[in-house]
């Protein structure tokens, strides 16, 4: 054979190989897109999502693709529907969680929420808890020229706050992590830097 005929031959297969791997990816693709979700009730409360999905399906992650209807399906059903910004893949996690028969009731120990979730955040923004120091870290955070810090909050109770409904909207704007914790009877919020998710 000769040298040309060698060349045409394995630019066809390149060809060919190339032409077959996005057929069979298109074609796994739409699977993954039409892919009906069903969006059931557990026997017993659980905090773990009812059903994932994402919303472009731009990235390697292995869940179907968000059917037009899967908020409203997970809102109708009586359930709470969550986000995630799956940063820096570019994608969005869309989850349905069962809501907590406790939503909205009182904590007053850390056993008290079927969630398993007492919102101190809430407790702060409804002023229940008194900001009492404010202390900047000196840095800015990486995306947004976030400032970084610590506060200090004086609550009524050792664990202020509501029963959370499952698990809180989450977004991760690139590596900035924020959240509530008690040490003690004082409550703790915290902006630093995050895991990149």
């Amino acid at each position: 054979m000769s040298r040309k005929n060698s060349s045409f031959l394995i630019v066809l297969l390149i060809v060919i190989g190339v032409a077959g791997y996005f057929t069979i990816t298109n074609n796994l693709q739409l699977f993954k897109q039409n892919d009906p979700i069903d969006i059931t009730f557990p026997d017993t409360y659980t905090t773990e999502p009812l059903s994932q999905c994402i919303t472009f399906c731009e990235s390697d992650l292995d869940y179907p693709c968000c059917p037009d209807d899967f908020e409203e399906n997970c809102i109708e059903k009586g359930d709470i529907f969550r986000w995630t910004d799956m940063h820096p893949g570019g994608d969005f996690m869309h989850e349905c969680f069962q809501k907590a028969p406790d939503s909205g009731v009182a904590c007053r120990n850390n056993e008290d929420c079927l969630s398993g979730v007492c919102d101190l955040e809430g407790a702060v923004l409804s002023k229940t808890c008194t900001l009492i120091e404010k202390e900047l870290t000196g840095e800015k955070g990486v995306y947004y020229s976030e400032e970084l810090f610590t506060a200090t909050y004086s609550c009524p109770t050792p664990t202020p706050g509501m029963c959370g409904e499952a698990r809180k909207n989450r977004k991760n704007p690139g590596g900035v992590s924020h959240f509530f914790k008690m040490d003690g009877s004082t409550l703790m919020e915290t902006l630093t830097h995050g895991p990149i998710h």
